[in-house]
């Protein structure tokens, strides 16, 4: 028994072992047992050999020994696979299955799967449309953008898309869908557009993307509506602030039925400057159609005189022991102003005044004693009477006027004020109060006040509300500040006698530092072997609270991603990166730029060359820095400014050489040059100390070859500047009628200041320097005034209408 019992056991165990021995150890469900696995089973992988992430090698954890491994792809075109598992994209992109079968030594099989995703990024992306002479409206979804993109192969790009507008030059309060282009503005003004690709948010927020040219949008305003206000003025109201856009001469007005035209003697403006008040020299006839003429349109509008409806009292206070004038306005029944064509029927009636006297001769009340009443009645007297003898159609008013020191009198509340680095302020482009410096700034505070009768408040001091954190000094008519310390204050502001007239709040920042880098375009695409694969492109950079900052010396060398042979030649001029790929070896190159203070602050740039096409060139296109310009100057204006105009040819839809043309410009006032290909269009010119600028309007570019235009563009120039006004103070002067009389009259009965409210006197070498003028025997019709001005060590004189009429003899 014992010895059966041996002999089983023993074959017992060899059968095991063999059993063991003969079973795979990979397709076995013992627990000690692991199966032949990929290590990804998906994968994304690029297009472009430059990017990282374009080849992937899949490799089997687990292997049996003595296996064989066979590696297929579903679709070559998308993902190509090697025999030891090396993928690499295709030509296409899309998503292929890479495959690997597993033949065992006991020639069973098992086939493990990964799914490989092939994107491509996008190498160039643009705009695929523009609004007409890219200038778009105010309002709501005004224009709705489209994109597309393409690739380095040809393959359809994968990378996502966004609209982006530079906040930096948004002027016109423009909003855009980051997803479907549409835009939204709410003011005249411009702003620049770009579609940006990119891969993931990571990218995108590192700035390593791919993005179009800043296109430069204008935004122009629309009238709205024009109505009658008085018996001369017209209202005509627009969608935005027009106090540097429109001027007197813009406006035309005439008598619909009679054709008659009413000449304008000027305009104002309401705070906003939506409102634009058109005063004639004649009144307007009663219950007749006026047309009213603004650029290429016109407005018809009724007006009406009738009778007075309503007397507004404008005079409240009085300054005490001052004779002053009553002011009053007398409104028909639609709220037009009749005052002029109605006063001589008022009377003013006192009613109550214990401590002063009404001078029914000038019209003028004097109270002496401040905190004294006076009663008022106003009346308007129509004239006529009823059989009981009782007046019909007359309106009267009761007015109760106190009597108060100067101070309170004269000046209010001010209407804004700005810290800036300048040295003058264009308060026709304020519109909100700008109280903020950084620690270690030497900033100008201006402010904007006047006084009751709309002269501005002079003899003005500042202090400092806590010189702890903020250094305060009176400079002429304005403030120097210095920021000492993060914080906030107040400047306070006093009036000749001491009086503290108002505090003005003020916001001292942490120093500034550059804290953010962007490129004006973050890809170009060059073509070797020609003499234009060359680029250059700005650098843009913000400090930690938005803010433009200094840009040379404050970013590093551009960086290779990854080490290229025979790449274009990255450099550095100032504010910009330039480009040479005149030699380079066609591919995509990529670089990162990092702010000088911080390598992680990058942007990225795509270089990318093409080879030269082998077809002849079959097209041309003018190729211009910018399609609207504007010649405001300021003291920043030191040297000429220019539009860099070339036209290129094109051979395969590249651009490949600066065409042999002939380039002519015409525009405003006759103007006509010809050049030759590539030069500078030169809008403002400053030479030996003097600033001239070109008329606005349009000019149209023309380039010809052989006779034949080839290309064909325009450059908008605007000009935002606000001219000085002049203000008649006498109209009578002693002399004969000539021109260096009538240039001393107009010099010497004249007050001129800048738009900042600066007096520019003859004295100081600004000022009236020359009149444009008609005569007829004494009576001299003054057109217009040449006001020289100066910004900076340079001058500009400006042409001014007067349009009003002076006596010499």
């Amino acid at each position: 028994m014992k010895k059966n019992f041996v002999k089983k056991s023993l074959a017992s165990t060899l059968a095991l072992a063999m059993v063991a021995t003969a079973m795979p150890a990979a397709f076995t469900t013992a627990s000690a047992a692991k199966a032949p696995a990929l290590n990804r089973t998906s994968k994304t992988l690029y297009i472009n050999e430059n990017a990282v992430g374009n080849k992937y090698d899949f490799n089997i954890s687990n292997k049996v020994s003595g296996s064989k491994y066979s590696w297929t792809t579903s679709n070559k075109s998308i993902a190509t696979v090697n025999s030891k598992g090396l993928t690499k994209p295709g030509t296409k992109t899309g998503k292929a299955t890479i495959s690997c079968k597993i033949t065992l030594p006991t020639k069973k099989t098992k086939t493990l799967k990964a799914t490989v995703t092939v994107k491509e990024n996008a190498t160039k992306v643009w705009a695929k449309n523009a609004p007409e002479n890219n200038t778009v409206g105010i309002g709501e979804n005004v224009f709705d953008f489209d994109s597309s993109f393409s690739t380095a192969s040809g393959a359809k790009a994968t990378d996502y898309r966004m609209w982006e507008i530079d906040e930096a030059s948004n002027t016109a309060g423009a909003k855009i869908d980051r997803k479907n282009g549409k835009v939204t503005t709410t003011k005249a003004g411009e702003f620049k557009v770009r579609v940006r690709a990119y891969q993931n948010k990571e990218k995108l927020a590192a700035n390593d993307t791919v993005d179009s040219e800043w296109m430069t949008i204008k935004v122009v305003s629309s009238l709205k509506s024009v109505a009658q206000t008085a018996t001369n003025k017209v209202a005509v109201t627009f969608d935005d602030n027009m106090k540097a856009t429109v001027k007197a001469e813009n406006f035309a007005i005439k008598n619909k039925a009679t054709n008659v035209v009413s000449a304008v003697k000027g305009i104002t403006f309401s705070e906003d400057g939506k409102v634009v008040t058109v005063e004639t020299f004649a009144s307007y006839a009663d219950g007749a159609t006026y047309v009213l003429t603004y650029g290429d349109k016109e407005f018809e509008f009724a007006t009406t005189i009738g009778e007075v409806a309503t007397i507004e009292v404008k005079t409240s206070t009085v300054v005490e022991n001052k004779a002053t004038e009553i002011e009053y306005v007398l409104k028909n029944a639609n709220g037009v102003d009749i005052t002029d064509a109605k006063k001589s029927s008022v009377t003013i009636e006192e009613v109550e005044n214990k401590d002063g006297w009404y001078n029914t001769t000038d019209g003028k009340l004097t109270i002496f004693n401040k905190g004294s009443v006076a009663k008022l009645k106003i009346t308007y007297h129509t004239y006529k009477y009823d059989t009981a003898g009782n007046e019909e159609g007359a309106v009267s008013v009761d007015a109760t006027i106190t009597a108060v020191d100067e101070s309170s009198a004269t000046i209010g509340a001010y209407k804004n004020y700005v810290i800036t680095e300048k040295d003058s302020v264009n308060w026709d482009k304020v519109t909100e109060n700008k109280n903020v410096i950084s620690v270690n700034e030497t900033r100008n505070l201006f402010l904007n006040a006047v006084d009751s009768n709309n002269n501005k408040v002079t003899g003005l001091t500042f202090e400092s509300g806590n010189e702890n954190i903020l250094l305060v000094s009176t400079v002429d008519d304005h403030a120097t500040l210095i920021a000492v310390k993060e914080g906030s204050t107040v400047v306070v502001v006093k009036n000749e006698k001491g009086s503290v007239l108002w505090t003005l709040p003020v916001v001292i920042k942490a120093e500034r530092k550059a804290n953010a880098i962007s490129l004006a375009k973050n890809s170009t695409t060059l073509v070797a072997g020609t003499e234009i694969a060359t680029d250059s492109i700005e650098v843009k950079i913000k400090d930690q609270h938005g803010d433009d900052y200094a840009v040379a010396g404050n970013f590093a060398n551009p960086v290779a991603v990854k080490e290229y042979t025979n790449g274009p030649k990255i450099d550095i001029d100032g504010k910009n990166i330039t480009v040479d790929a005149k030699t380079a070896t066609p591919g995509t190159y990529q670089y990162k730029v990092a702010l000088a203070n911080d390598a992680n602050k990058v942007t990225v740039l795509t270089v990318v060359v093409k080879e030269k096409p082998s077809t002849p060139v079959n097209s041309y296109k003018l190729e211009l820095s910018s399609n609207t310009v504007d010649t405001v100057v300021d003291e920043d204006t030191t040297a000429t400014k220019s539009v860099d105009v070339k036209v290129l040819g094109y051979a395969g839809g590249l651009a490949v050489e600066n065409a042999e043309a002939k380039i002519t410009v015409t525009g405003p006032n006759k103007y006509e040059k010809t050049y030759d290909n590539n030069f500078k269009f030169d809008y403002v010119t400053v030479s030996n100390g003097t600033i001239t600028k070109l008329a606005k309007g349009t000019y149209t570019i023309t380039a010809e070859k052989d006779g034949k235009t080839i290309a064909k563009t325009a450059i908008v120039v605007s000009d935002t500047q606000a001219a000085p006004t002049v203000t008649l103070n006498k109209t009578t002067y002693a002399g004969i009628v000539d021109d260096a009389t009538v240039l001393a009259a107009m010099q010497e009965n004249t007050t001129v200041k800048n738009a900042a409210g600066k007096e520019l006197k003859v004295a100081d070498g600004v000022g009236i320097t020359g009149v444009e003028y008609t005569k007829n025997g004494s009576s001299v019709f003054v057109k217009s005034v040449t006001v020289k001005e100066k910004f900076g060590d340079n001058s500009f004189e400006h042409t001014v209408t007067v349009g009003k009429t002076i006596t010499i003899r």
